[in-house]
């Protein structure tokens, strides 16, 4: 109870108690990385993942005192509810540069409040944030990641399918920084390709299935180096789809595009 972790620089948290996950992030004010995963019933305040005024004082605190924090992950309803139940982003004195949010539900089931707040933390970390992960969340959100995020050069969006936001109504901008791009779940070429679109200088793509159509235009893309993929659908692997575009496109015989199949992305 009275530990002081003062020059702790990284805390990474897994399956604890809700209590002893406070009483670490308030014992610490020299945190740089901090990676909370808890998604067990032990880290809950309640059976419906609201955070007690307790937790939300603490995080508070924890954002307040560790101003030189530079990675952040926070991972599961319980952890998502008690940074994004309450506006915290006034209590932020770090400038981010990486930011990891999994909700692990739903999109429908994050209320207008909590994407607000959402909001409101990117707003404060736009000038700072090059690495962004989100797996579920509403169209504002995406708004924000694609057209006032200047410093980012790393997009990574867990949607599915279903998910997929249509990019045209959304009014998504071109952004010419992103640099690393991975829409994981989503197999459509058409709905793949309307994001893949709006990152013409992307040098690694991260997807979910690899095809002949996908393949033909990730060929063109001019600096990409990397494209990594979970499940292959090309005739005879889209090793051999690739030679055979390199050899019937003379523009493409002297690029080399490493190609990584993959049971999941890290």
């Amino acid at each position: 109870n009275d530990v002081q972790l003062e020059k702790l620089e990284y805390l990474r948290v897994m399956f604890i108690p809700r209590k002893i996950t406070n009483k670490l992030l308030a014992s610490s004010s020299n945190l740089r990385t901090v990676i909370l995963r808890n998604e067990d019933p032990l880290s809950y305040d309640d059976l419906n993942y609201l955070p007690s005024e307790e937790t939300i004082d603490v995080v508070k605190k924890y954002l307040k005192s560790n101003d030189k924090l530079y990675e952040m992950e926070v991972q599961g309803r319980a952890n998502f509810y008690a940074f994004f139940h309450e506006d915290i982003s006034g209590f932020m004195t770090c400038k981010l540069r990486r930011l990891t949010v999994k909700i692990e539900m739903p999109p429908e089931r994050l209320t207008e409040a909590q994407e607000d707040n959402l909001l409101k933390l990117l707003e404060t970390q736009k000038q700072s944030l090059d690495y962004i992960y989100i797996d579920k969340c509403g169209p504002r959100v995406i708004q924000k990641i694609f057209n006032d995020m200047p410093k980012l050069t790393t997009i990574r969006l867990d949607f599915e399918s279903q998910d997929v936001f249509d990019v045209a109504t959304l009014n998504l901008a071109v952004n010419e920084n992103i640099t690393c791009f991975e829409l994981a779940y989503v197999k459509p070429f058409d709905d793949l390709k309307k994001y893949l679109d709006l990152v013409p200088n992307v040098k690694e793509i991260l997807i979910s299935n690899m095809h002949p159509r996908l393949m033909e235009y990730a060929s063109n893309l001019q600096y990409l180096e990397s494209l990594v993929y979970r499940y292959d659908d090309c005739y005879g692997g889209c090793e051999a789809v690739y030679i055979t575009l390199r050899h019937e496109n003379p523009e493409l015989k002297n690029k080399k595009i490493k190609l990584t199949m993959c049971n999941d992305f890290l």
